[in-house]
């Protein structure tokens, strides 16, 4: 991490010499257009205009005053897109380390992944023996409405398996997830539209960060997107993650066995 903090910082560093170069030629394109206007008056008054708004005219109309103000306008433009990449910067380094503060904590309160050390030295990542007793302990229950079939609930233990969609979709991590249905729990195939969330995303969070989808459905699709898109996200993943996650458990019986 240190590394990553002075990389970010040698970039921002790197952006200080090119930026005073560019404030440097600002400043003297200004002053060059001031003292081409005042040789180009004294031209003026020289030839008889006597008038300063005559002067002003003839300045104008002058090929040296077109050339500075020109001058300025790149000058301005150079200074205007070195503060865009330093404030570009700023902004990435700051997802950036609220990134990492999101996954610290997440790897304290979970604890989903870890290395594992195997005996010719090679490692792999492993599941936490906590989150695989909390998978292989957890229980379907129905609160409400109708109770699943054997395919149902084989369907929503598939979906509570994969961990929160959210915090997937937000820091990358697998944390253990409650069963939330799109459409209740009475109608036809209800409980093969549910959505993987963890406690905070589903019904303990906040309206502002986590946002939890109850009470909070609108805000909570217009920071994580619709439940319809997270259900199609998971329907996606369903296979690929299932037979992964179930491969990964397989391998790890034969390492604790």
């Amino acid at each position: 991490m240190d590394e990553q903090i002075e990389s970010w910082q040698n970039k921002i560093r790197d952006l200080a010499p090119l930026m005073q170069k560019a404030e440097y030629e600002l400043l003297k394109s200004q002053a060059d257009e001031k003292r081409v206007i005042a040789l180009c008056k004294a031209v003026a008054l020289s030839e008889g205009i006597k008038t300063a708004s005559g002067q002003d005219n003839y300045a104008e109309n002058q090929d040296e005053v077109y050339q500075s103000r020109l001058a300025i306008a790149v000058a301005k433009g150079q200074l205007s897109a070195i503060k865009v990449e330093l404030k570009s910067l700023e902004v990435g380094f700051e997802e950036w380390r609220t990134k990492m503060v999101n996954a610290r904590e997440e790897r304290k309160r979970y604890g989903a992944w870890q290395k594992v050390v195997n005996k010719d030295h090679t490692t792999k990542i492993s599941l936490t023996r906590t989150l695989k007793r909390y998978l292989g302990k957890r229980k379907i229950m129905s609160i409400k409405g109708r109770k699943p079939t054997k395919k149902e609930a084989e369907h929503m233990d598939k979906v509570s398996q994969l961990g929160c969609i959210v915090c997937r979709n937000t820091n990358g991590f697998i944390t253990p997830a409650e069963i939330h249905h799109i459409e209740g729990k009475t109608k036809a195939n209800s409980h093969f539209k549910v959505l993987p969330l963890c406690f905070e995303h589903h019904r303990k969070g906040n309206r502002f960060r986590p946002i939890s989808r109850h009470p909070y459905k609108k805000r909570f699709e217009d920071a994580y997107g619709t439940e319809e898109e997270l259900l199609e996200q998971v329907n996606k993943l369903l296979d690929e993650d299932w037979l992964a996650l179930r491969g990964l458990l397989h391998q790890e019986q034969k390492v604790y066995s």
